[in-house]
């Protein structure tokens, strides 16, 4: 029977979102791929190509202004899933305002903080959560991601589209929103 559980162990998936493994976990494997960075300059061209897409799901004025709003949150939201990475732990807000207190007098190791959030929410990373959360349902999050990268792919334009990381991208930015789902669900 042992050898069973050893053998099942090695088919592991990464990036699939699953109620045992820790967030440390799951923002370990993402951010070992992906800097903020990298989703910040993939989700611009994924907005880029999406806006200028005739066969996109944005086609129509008010559907191109919830992408560009959706697009500025999702990157919110990555600068705080980094911030919860570097930290290593879930901490308490208490917590959490100590070790951010700590990586600033290290240096600029928070300085991410500045560049994905905004000064209104108080270098708290679960306010980002909670607001991208309020502001957006999951579904509409899970939509939104699949019809970017369905103009991604169906894109004709001048630019050319490297497509090798598509999936991979997308699969992230799934977890990191199933992941804010399943934080605003707790009590902080």
């Amino acid at each position: 029977m042992v050898e069973v559980e050893r053998v099942n162990s090695r088919f592991r998936k990464c990036l699939r979102f699953s109620e045992e493994e820790k967030l440390s976990a799951e923002l370990r494997e993402i951010f070992s791929i992906f800097q903020p960075a990298d989703f910040g300059r993939e989700l611009c061209s994924w907005q880029r190509m999406a806006l200028s897409n005739d066969q996109s799901a944005y086609d129509r004025g008010e559907s191109r202004e919830d992408l560009i709003d959706f697009a500025k949150e999702l990157n919110k939201l990555i600068g705080a899933f980094h911030l919860l990475h570097r930290t290593e732990e879930i901490f308490p807000p208490e917590e959490l305002r100590k070790a951010i207190a700590k990586q600033e007098r290290k240096g600029n190791e928070a300085g991410i903080m500045t560049i994905w959030m905004t000064k209104s929410t108080d270098k708290n990373p679960y306010k980002v959560i909670k607001r991208f959360c309020s502001a957006f349902t999951i579904s509409h999050s899970r939509a939104e991601i699949l019809d970017m990268l369905d103009a991604v792919i169906t894109y004709e334009g001048y630019k050319k589209v490297f497509k090798t990381n598509l999936v991979l991208i997308y699969r992230c930015l799934l977890v990191l929103i199933t992941l804010a789902y399943r934080i605003s669900t707790m009590e902080i």
